[in-house]
């Protein structure tokens, strides 16, 4: 059982390390070294070796079931991210670091990295992380308190958006399966980078 347990917790390191290999892409693009086509197609490459690892993974939902519970999840994540912001200004390193990089890289290339860091992450916390529990509840904890972590907030708000964030996505993945948080993330992904360039 330790052993097993040992193994499992140096799966989800390496992928933790891994999921930083998306990140290395664009900035060598960057930094120049190498260039659009190169880049495009090294996160193509990258793609699918996240697609290949989701696909071990059981498919445990109808489509009717995830839609219903991604629809749920979607909406009070909206909702408590409004009323946080209505509360007090949400400052997160990460949410900087992505708009600065979104301004510097083509749609394209940052279109690819949101979807990328939206798989990634969900087969580390909701995946093999979440693996790594017998029973949901303490899964649930664990992947959702590492989540906030992993997004360095840097405010009380932050903290209680990424807190939220993470749980609505942990109680996707326990209400359906791996392939319903995957969906729940990219959406979200989706609707706050449509929420930018609307203000922009």
């Amino acid at each position: 059982m330790k052993t097993c347990f040992a193994g499992k917790g140096r799966k989800v390191l390496i992928l933790y390390l891994y999921q930083y290999g998306n990140a290395a892409i664009v900035s060598s693009f960057l930094t120049g070294k190498l260039s659009l086509a190169v880049t495009i197609l090294c996160q193509l490459q990258y793609l699918t070796s996240v697609i290949w690892l989701v696909r071990k993974s059981p498919s445990q939902a109808s489509h009717k079931t995830r839609l219903a519970w991604v629809l749920l999840c979607l909406s009070l994540m909206v909702v408590l991210s409004i009323l946080i912001g209505l509360v007090s200004p949400v400052h997160s390193g990460n949410q900087e670091t992505l708009m600065t990089v979104q301004n510097q890289v083509p749609f394209l290339v940052f279109g690819l990295f949101l979807v990328i860091a939206s798989l990634v992450e969900e087969v580390v916390y909701r995946g093999y992380l979440w693996e790594l529990f017998p029973v949901p509840y303490p899964a649930l904890l664990v992947t959702t308190l590492v989540f906030a972590l992993a997004h360095h907030p840097a405010s009380l708000s932050a903290w209680l958006v990424y807190l939220g964030l993470g749980l609505c996505l942990g109680v996707m993945r326990q209400q359906t399966d791996l392939y319903g948080s995957i969906v729940l993330h990219v959406l979200w992904n989706s609707f706050v980078l449509m929420l930018q360039l609307c203000v922009i």
